[in-house]
């Protein structure tokens, strides 16, 4: 049994990596994720935590390729979540969606709906926004 506990308050503490901030800096210009990650820093939880600053940058382009970004075990061992951005037409982000699993739940197939529907409904809410 996976049980991931989320207390608002204590998110505003929370590095980069496990906060909801954590998944707008691969859809910002490259300026406003320097300077997120400058204010953030990079704190390590798990064995999987992405703490090296250039893996990250590596990770970010992934996620703008593939359009969501991805956390497996990073924050939470167990735990995986994926998310993706909601821009404006001005590209600002103003809202992100998340989808959190425990990871002994995921597999290839299943992580492929996940995000087919996670990108379909970030379209259809960003419409809404």
């Amino acid at each position: 049994m996976l049980r991931v506990i989320n207390q608002p308050r204590a998110r505003l503490a929370s590095p980069l990596q496990f906060s909801w901030e954590g998944h707008y800096p691969p859809f910002q210009e490259r300026p406003v994720a320097d300077q997120i990650l400058a204010v953030y820093g990079l704190v390590r939880r798990t064995a999987n935590t992405v703490t090296d600053r250039q893996a990250l940058l590596v990770d970010f382009e992934r996620t703008r390729e593939r359009g969501y970004a991805v956390d497996r075990e990073e924050a939470c061992e167990g735990g995986i979540c994926m998310a993706r951005a909601h821009r404006k037409p001005d590209t600002r982000v103003v809202a992100a969606i998340s989808v959190s699993s425990a990871a002994a739940r995921m597999n290839s197939e299943r992580e492929q709906a996940i995000a087919k529907a996670l990108l379909e409904t970030t379209a259809e809410v960003t419409k809404l926004i």
